[in-house]
């Protein structure tokens, strides 16, 4: 079965259940069965077959019908961020070339001043239509495991588009697992954080469905009234969120997680970024009843790769593990270079599994580079995704995050690895989020911080924990971190900063 056979089957039993809502526009089960093939049904009359859809919309339930409309039209779909400037959607729109952008009046009135030369389609126009459900039948038919669902676009540590494709095959192999490892039910709500465009909230979305759930997109505005947003999650009976770590931050940031009943929670995972220790104890202390997962993934992985349960409260100074692969995935440490396991056996994870995402869009040269042999295995193709992260085991066997491989430099004869002077900084306890970049012309290092404490203190802390070898050249307090369309810290920025 794919995602739209179980919105069939849930359209009958639970046609009334609230599916989705983001505050303005909600939908029921049988109104988003209803109003997605409606929407397949006009978008096949373009002509379309297996050819890419683009939706240009912010994070609202219209985004979602359209993501279903596309999936019961046959055809993979792409999100584009509609925050960001529209000359980036541009540049991913022309890699795609899709049959067509789905998109409100808003953003076909940017397309149109752009003079972009692709069919768009405006959202009100399209769910009116009444489908043919014999053309719906015959697509339906036609789709395959190997068939694309979506291609997400990241831009990477290099700042270009890259689309990365990822197979119905591959999302029912994720969810199928997730479900039964998280225990999902009709009766879960959850609350969905993230950009519609970005891997994160495929969770969200398709756990729901795939169990007749219920989500409701958080209003953005709510992030910055944090005693608000727990309200909303109280209000809004919600048993699981799947957060950004700088996302569950902000509440313990302005000590609002005791400002509501958050009680009915009870799971909770994190990934995309490191988590500080200081941060998930204040969530475990306020949320005694859940149960925190550290969820690490990446969207070549359909999104989860490993989790560690956690099973303690950690202090600053410690690494929380990435734990142990989930049922569907294998994992390989990979040497660096041609050289052994160093003394801390830290190489790059590679992921084997059902999940792997097929490769990048209409580029082979970085598929071939990233989707590789096993070199264990010199019997069989066997495709093995390599993430470019640095890991090591503990004495129990579970991942440990070491930083990035892009991340690891030379400097002065030593090798360095960025992300442990970012690690030990936020042992400080008074830094919200930092970041490092190298100048290779200057090899100069450059350590940019949003906090509560001055450069000099920070670069005295420093100079007591780390050996000088390691210690940045300049030390930049920023009053806000910049963050890329993913939600994490935009590196690129930051290096056309430190140059400055």
């Amino acid at each position: 079965m794919i995602i739209t056979d179980y919105l069939d089957e849930h359209a009958v039993t639970y046609s009334d259940k609230l599916a989705f809502s983001d505050g303005k526009t909600k939908v029921t089960y049988t109104e988003l069965q209803k109003m997605a093939r409606n929407m397949a049904g006009k978008i096949i009359e373009f002509d379309s077959n297996r050819r890419p859809i683009a939706i240009l919309m912010g994070r609202c339930t219209e985004c979602i019908v359209s993501i279903f409309g596309a999936i019961y039209s046959g055809n993979p779909y792409a999100v584009l961020n509609s925050a960001t400037e529209i000359e980036y959607n541009i540049r991913i729109i022309n890699i795609l070339h899709p049959c067509l952008v789905i998109t409100d009046e808003a953003g076909k009135k940017k397309l149109e001043e752009k003079n972009i030369d692709i069919p768009v389609m405006e959202y009100s126009d399209s769910v009116e239509c009444k489908a043919d459900s014999d053309k719906l039948r015959n697509r339906r038919n036609q789709i395959l495991f190997s068939d694309p669902t979506y291609i997400i676009f990241t831009s990477g540590s290099t700042g270009e588009p890259k689309g990365v494709v990822t197979t119905y095959g591959a999302v029912n192999s994720f969810y199928e697992m997730a479900v039964r490892e998280y225990g999902i039910k009709d009766t879960d709500v959850f609350a969905n954080q993230y950009a519609l465009h970005t891997v994160g909230p495929i969770e969200d979305i398709f756990y729901t469905v795939r169990c007749a759930a219920t989500t409701y997109i958080i209003p953005s505005a709510l992030f910055f009234a944090p005693g608000k947003l727990m309200k909303f999650l109280e209000e809004k009976q919600v048993t699981i969120i799947n957060w950004l770590p700088s996302a569950m931050a902000i509440p313990v940031h302005y000590e609002a997680l005791g400002e509501a009943d958050l009680s009915g929670i009870r799971l909770v995972t994190f990934g995309g970024e490191e988590m500080h220790p200081s941060v998930l104890r204040a969530w475990m202390r306020a949320l005694p009843q859940a149960t925190f997962i550290n969820a690490y993934g990446s969207t070549e992985t359909t999104e989860l790769v490993c989790r560690y349960i956690i099973d303690r409260e950690f202090e600053d100074s410690e690494k929380i593990p990435m734990g142990v692969a989930y049922p569907n995935t294998r994992i390989y440490i990979r040497a660096l270079g041609d050289s052994t396991f160093d003394n801390e056996g830290i190489g790059e994870l590679c992921v084997l599994g059902d999940s792997l995402a097929s490769g990048y869009y209409k580029n082979m040269e970085l598929t071939e580079r990233c989707f590789v042999q096993n070199p264990e295995n010199n019997e069989y193709p066997e495709k093995m995704f390599c993430t470019g992260d640095l890991v090591s085991l503990d004495e129990n066997n579970n991942l440990i995050y070491r930083g990035r491989k892009d991340q690891q430099i030379k400097r002065h004869g030593y090798r360095i690895e960025l992300g442990e002077i970012e690690n030990t900084a936020m042992t400080m306890g008074s830094i919200k989020e930092c970041a490092c970049t190298f100048n290779k012309e200057t090899s100069y290092i450059s350590f940019f911080y949003e906090g509560d404490i001055s450069e000099n203190e920070v670069m005295t802390t420093l100079k007591s924990i780390i050996p000088g070898y390691m210690l940045p050249d300049r030390v930049i307090r920023l009053e806000e971190m910049p963050h890329n369309e993913g939600g994490k810290i935009d590196r690129n920025e930051l290096r056309k900063q430190s140059k400055g």
